[in-house]
């Protein structure tokens, strides 16, 4: 398992405490605003 996880561990290291941030604002928002749109397309279609 530490094997399979040491890269990205490795990449977090070296980038700095706001850009962490920001990664994890855009890993979480975009699969959110995908299922929003979707969702709105959906409603609006009906």
């Amino acid at each position: 398992m530490h094997s399979l996880l040491s890269p990205g561990i490795r990449l977090l290291g070296r980038v700095g405490f706001a850009r962490k941030f920001q990664i994890l604002f855009f890993l979480f928002m975009l699969p959110l605003a995908a299922a929003c749109g979707l969702s709105g397309r959906t409603i609006a279609t009906n």
